[in-house]
């Protein structure tokens, strides 16, 4: 009896141990049933090459050796079958790959809105949230319609120009724009225009060079200018 048993633990143990060596999982049952199997098969190969094991840990490695010689067996001859895993475990694997795209997916959204340069009082503007004045209306389809099919416009170069006084609501729906497409995963780029004549002229004066400044423009999915008659023009603009 205390043979019988004393091999049940070898063999759970050494089970245990292959599956992890050879990243199969394996529920308590097989892993006892792989290691008494990987006990037979592992004194066969220790024999044949002349080599012997005493003791308890002599007898684990032995299994251990000969548990990760079958479940090697086992993929090639059966096609995985000692690695299939059981519904529970499916679920679990699956829910747990899930949990993690979702993270990633958040991470990367927070990082392009951080780098977005969108400034703070338009980081909550939307569509919803625009307060629609009088001659507004066709914008805010345009923006909203530009939204729905940015993935077909912005493959042929097209984009949105919003034009009117002070006052009527440009940058918030650029800015609305902006962020549904952050949410989407997309990469936006918010640049007040004259900011960007400055940063450029800067680069001439030992400031960031011109294709740190230009790159992430040409990189991003939107770029948005803002205020692009805000100042009078000067000669170097």
């Amino acid at each position: 009896m205390f043979s019988f048993l004393f091999s049940l633990v070898i063999g759970a143990l050494a089970g245990f141990v292959a599956s992890r060596i050879m990243n199969s999982e394996s529920s308590t049952w097989r892993n006892i049933v792989l290691g008494v199997l990987g006990g037979f098969v592992g004194n066969l190969v220790f024999g044949l090459v002349g080599l012997t094991a005493t003791g308890f840990i002599g007898d684990i490695i032995v299994s251990i050796v000969g548990a990760c010689i079958c479940i090697w067996l086992g993929r090639k001859m059966f096609g995985g079958w000692i690695n299939r895993e059981c519904e529970c475990q499916r679920k679990a694997r699956e829910e747990e790959e899930r949990q993690e795209a979702e993270r990633d997916c958040w991470l990367m959204i927070e990082r392009n809105k951080r780098e977005s340069g969108i400034p703070p009082r338009q980081r909550e503007c939307t569509l919803a949230s625009f307060e629609e004045r009088e001659g507004t209306g066709k914008a805010l389809q345009a923006a909203r319609r530009y939204i729905e099919v940015f993935a077909e416009m912005s493959s042929r170069g097209e984009g949105l120009l919003f034009a009117g006084p002070t006052g009527c609501g440009k940058t918030h729906l650029a800015a609305a724009i902006g962020n549904a497409l952050l949410e989407d995963g997309r990469r936006v780029v918010f640049k007040r225009v004259t900011d960007l004549y400055y940063e450029l002229r800067g680069s001439f004066d030992g400031g960031n060079s011109e294709t740190d400044i230009i790159t992430p423009c040409r990189q991003a999915d939107l770029l948005i200018l803002d205020d692009l008659e805000a100042d009078a023009p000067t000669p170097w603009t």
